[in-house]
Formats: structure tokens, sequence, C-alpha cells
């Protein structure tokens, strides 16, 4: 199957994003000449950075090149040579500051489950970070426990989902929480569920609110 991408905004002073199509490259800068165009990124050069199509014995490809821009461009947080070219892959981080834009497969859609939008809640949802100190030294040996068995099948893991499982078990044996998630964002209000443990995932329906998201996405264990 063919991959449709589409570039959207992760971060950012607004939500620009571009849908690479059927056109032979796309520019991406602040000038108001480019397919992406980011006027109000004061650190973006008129001429960023450029995506072009090229075509393989697999098929089509995009690739991602800096055009020599003052302050950069990053793929998933490696900066680009000047004039490098670099292959365009689903779930990549293409940081051009202030903005971040995730690469999205939309042919892959089926994979991805959909947040709920908790902000019209009445009371809203109260979101706490987890206690890394609670519970003492018996839940620490818990914890302890269930990090070596985490380290033990993480070794042994052949795929990403065999991680993510491994994840999720470890953070459910040492939180004593039942409801436990490792999800990739893959932009806008839709993730991707890898593994999940408990209630937080029924009949492959995602029961995570936008706000849990958003406080997860800051690099802190979460819970509501």
């Amino acid at each position: 199957m063919e991959s449709k991408f589409v570039l959207e905004t992760l971060h950012g002073p607004d939500t620009p994003m571009l849908a690479l199509e059927d056109k032979k490259s796309y520019s991406i800068g602040r000038g108001d000449e480019n397919e992406l165009s980011l006027p109000k990124g004061a650190t973006v050069s008129r001429n960023h950075a450029i995506i072009t199509m090229q075509l393989t014995l697999s098929g089509k490809v995009w690739m991602l090149r800096d055009n020599g821009s003052r302050h950069g461009t990053y793929l998933n947080g490696i900066k680009l040579k000047e004039e490098q070219a670099v292959r365009l892959r689903s779930a990549d981080l293409i940081s051009i500051e202030p903005y971040t834009f995730q690469v999205v497969d939309y042919a892959q859609d089926h994979m991805f489950t959909e947040t709920y939008d908790d902000a019209k809640a009445i009371g809203g949802t109260s979101i706490l970070r987890v206690d890394r100190t609670q519970g003492g030294v018996s839940l620490a040996q818990e914890r302890l426990e269930a990090l070596l068995e985490c380290s033990r099948v993480i070794h042994r893991a052949e795929s990403e989902l065999e991680m993510a499982e491994a994840l999720a078990s470890a953070a459910s044996a040492g939180t004593a929480f039942s409801n436990v998630a490792v999800i990739r964002p893959v932009g806008g209000s839709r993730i991707e569920m890898l593994a999940a443990k408990g209630r937080i995932s029924l009949d492959n329906a995602s029961n995570i609110s936008r706000s849990l998201l958003d406080a997860a996405m800051e690099g802190e264990p979460v819970r509501f």
C-alpha cells in the first residue's frame, strides 16, 4: 500500500499542515511563496527547507533537505547538514523552530484511535503526576522487581510491540495501577495504542482524554 504522508503540527504558534501528494517538491519557509508557509515563525528562514519526491524500485519516497537555513532543520532531534537529503518515514518528527511537525501516514489510519475531548466536561479532568516515592519500602521492592523483569523482557524482545507490552506490564506491577497504556502520538488527537492493561482500552477503543495525553507528552508518568 502506497504511503499518504501528511505533515501535522505538534507544536507551534499556529497549526498548519501539508499533504504530500503529486507534486515533485514542496518548499517550507516564512515566505508566502512556500507550500508550507510559516509566517509566524520568527526564526524560520524565508526558504528554510524543501521536501522532494523520488521514485525508487520500491515506489515513491519523500526526502527532506535543509536549504542553508540560519537556525537549522532537525529530523528526530538530529540537525541536518546543509543540502543533505534524508528520507522521511511515518512518525518522523521535523523540527523547524518554533514548530514541530509529525509525519503521519494516512494510509495507516486504521491503526490509530482518537483521544476524546474532555475540555467541556463538567468539572474538567484532574491530572496528577505519579509520585515516585509513594508506597515506602514494600512498593520500592516491587518496583525494583518489575524493572528487572522489564529489562529482561526488553532484552529478549524482537519487536516494538513486545517491548511496549513489557513496559506496560512493568508499569502496572510497579505502580499498582490496573489501567496502563503505552502509546505513540501520531498527530492531532490521534494515537497508536502499542500496549494496554485494564479498562483503558476496551474493544480496541481508546479511553484516553486529550488532557491526559498532553500531560504525558511532557515526559513524566501521569494518572487521572
